[in-house]
C-alpha cells in the first residue's frame, strides 16, 4: 500500500484558510494582532502574530506580556468530516493536554466562525529541515544534544500513551536559545486502550520518507514503534544531510529498507563515533519487534560518551511527573463519563473483545466529540496555569480550572529550560543563523539525495 503523507484524502488541501479582515478585527480586540502568512500547510496556514495581553504566572499572578506567536489556521467547513471529527479533534485534545520542555508550547487554541486558531510559540530559526538543506549536517557532538531533546519529548509522549505518527525534520523547529521543540500533532493518536494496553493502528498516515517498513507494507502497526524508526531516520539526515532511502518507488523503498541498504557518506564516516552508526542501526531495524526502544536509546553507549545527558534535567523530570499524574486522573474520569452513554459502552465491551490487530480508535473519537467546543473559545491547557478561559461567541464551555501539582518544584517557563546547551553548541550554528551565510556548506536538496549505495 502507498502511503502519501500529503495526498490522502484526511490530509486533502483546506481551501480559505485565510482569515478575512473582520476576523482579524474580532482577534485584535482581543489582543491577537495578525501579521503575514509565514507558511502554508497541506490542511493550514500559518500566520505570525503578536499578542498583548495578561498571563497567569505558577504563583496564580497575572501579568502583562508581548509575545510573538504562531498561528495556525485550519477551515473546517470545507474540510473531509473523517478528519474533522477524528484527526482534527484528537489534535486538539492531544495539544491541549501535553507540556514539555522540548515540544512546542500551545498559548491558546480559538475556535472562531468555521475555523480553528491554534497559537503556539513562534520558533525563530524554523525547522531543522531548512536548516540542513541550507547548512548540511550537523557535527555530532551538537546532533547529540539535539537529538537528545527529541528523544526526550517522544519518550514522554510515549509515557502518556500517545504517538506522535509524523515524526519528519520538518516537525521539529529550532528556537532562538538553540533548542529543538517536537510539533504538529496532527495525525498523534492515543496508542493504549482504556486498559493500558497498546493499540495497533491501522492509518497509514505520515511521510513516506520517514514512515516504518510496517506502514508502507500496509499491515497494522504498533505506533510507538514507527516513532522509533522515524526518530532514526532524523538522526541519520542530522548526520549526513541527505535522506537514508530513495522514495520515488514504494516497493523498491520498502525493500531497500527491509535490506538496510543505506550507507554513512564517505566524508561524515571518519568523524563519526562507531556508537551512533550502531544506535542508526538499531532504530532502522526494518522488523519492527526487534527495533530498539526509546528506553534504550536514551541510556545507548553514545549517550554515555556524554554522561550528563543520561539522566533528566529538573523541568523534564517534573514535565514527566505531572504529566503521568493528570493523565491518569483525566483518562480515568473521561472514561466514567463516556460509559454512562450506551454506544460507549458498546466500544468498549467491542475493544475488550477484539485482537490486538482490530482494536479501534472509537473509544478516542468519543472522548473528543464530547469535549468539543463550538463558537470561538480558548481551550484551557491543563498542564498549564497560565491558560485562561475565553468566550466570545457561540455556546459557553464549562470552565476547566487546571489542577495545581503538589510536586514540588519550579515550574517550567514557556520557553522550556535551554539544558546546559553553552557547554555543547556548535557555534558555527550561532553563526550561520544570524549572518545568514551558506557560502561555506553546499546546499542539499533532501528530496532527491539519498545514503543508498
Amino acid at each position: 500500500m502507498a502511503v502519501k503523507a500529503e495526498d490522502t484524502d484526511i490530509s486533502t488541501k483546506i481551501l480559505n484558510c485565510k482569515l478575512t479582515d473582520e476576523e482579524k478585527a474580532t482577534l485584535a480586540e482581543r489582543g491577537y494582532k495578525m501579521q503575514t502568512v509565514m507558511n502554508e500547510g497541506s490542511c493550514s496556514l500559518v500566520y505570525l502574530a503578536n499578542y498583548e495581553g495578561t498571563m497567569t504566572d505558577e504563583n496564580a499572578v497575572q501579568k502583562n506580556v508581548s509575545l510573538k506567536l504562531a498561528c495556525k489556521v485550519m477551515e473546517t467547513e470545507q474540510a473531509p468530516k473523517d478528519f474533522v471529527q477524528k484527526f482534527l479533534l484528537r489534535e486538539l485534545d492531544i495539544i491541549a493536554q501535553i507540556s514539555h520542555p522540548h515540544i512546542i508550547h500551545t498559548h491558546s487554541i480559538l475556535h472562531l466562525n468555521t475555523k480553528i486558531l491554534v497559537f503556539m510559540r513562534n520558533a525563530e530559526y524554523g525547522n531543522l529541515c531548512d536548516y540542513i538543506t541550507n547548512y548540511g549536517g550537523l557535527r555530532e557532538k551538537q546532533a547529540r544534544l539535539w537529538f537528545r531533546q527529541l528523544a526526550v519529548g517522544v519518550d514522554y509522549l510515549h509515557s502518556i500513551n500517545i504517538a506522535h505518527r509524523d515524526i519528519k525534520c520538518e516537525n521539529i523547529l529550532i528556537t532562538s536559545s538553540l533548542n529543538v521543540k517536537i510539533c504538529d500533532f496532527g495525525f498523534a493518536r492515543f496508542c493504549a486502550d482504556s486498559k493500558g494496553k497498546a493499540v495497533f493502528s491501522t492509518t497509514f498516515c505520515g511521510s513516506v520518507a520517514y514512515a516504518a517498513p510496517e506502514l508502507i507494507k500496509g499491515t497494522p502497526y504498533v505506533p510507538t514503534y514507527s516513532d522509533v524508526w522515524s526518530l532514526g531516520v532524523v538522526l541519520y539526515i542530522m548526520l549526513n544531510g541527505i535522506m537514508p532511502f530513495r522514495t520515488d518507488n514504494i516497493g523498491n523503498l520498502w525493500n531497500s529498507q527491509m535490506n538496510k541498504e543505506y550507507r554513512f557518506r564517505t566524508s561524515v564516516i571518519p568523524r563519526t563515533s562507531k556508537e551512533v552508526i550502531d544506535l542508526v542501526s538499531t532504530m532502522l531495524e526494518p522488523n519492527w519487534f526487534e527495533r530498539t526502544t526509546l528506553s534504550e536509546v536514551l541510556h545507548s553507549e553514545w549517550f554515555a560518551l556524554e554522561p550528563s545527558l543520561l539522566e533528566f534535567t529538573a523541568t523534564e523530570q517534573l514535565a514527566m511527573e505531572r504529566a503521568k499524574q493528570f493523565h491518569a486522573e483525566n483518562r480515568e474520569k473521561i472514561i466514567k463519563k463516556i460509559m454512562r452513554t450506551n454506544r460507549a459502552k458498546k466500544i468498549i465491551e467491542v475493544i475488550s473483545k477484539e485482537t490486538d490487530e482490530q482494536r479501534s480508535d472509537d473509544i478516542d473519537d468519543v472522548m473528543l466529540k464530547q469535549n468539543f467546543v463550538k463558537g470561538v473559545t480558548k481551550v484551557v491547557n491543563p498542564s498549564a496555569s497560565n491558560h485562561v478561559a475565553l468566550k466570545v461567541t457561540g455556546e459557553r464551555r464549562a470552565s476547566q480550572e487546571g489542577r495545581r501539582s503538589s510536586l514540588e518544584g519550579r515550574r517550567p517557563s514557556i520557553e522550556g529550560r535551554r539544558a546546559s546547551i553553552d557547554a555543547s553548541i556548535d557555534t558555527n550554528i550561532v553563526e550561520r543563523l544570524e549572518t545568514k551565510d551558506t557560502s561555506t556548506t553546499e546546499k542539499l536538496d533532501l528530496s532527491k539525495e539519498t545514503g543508498k549505495q
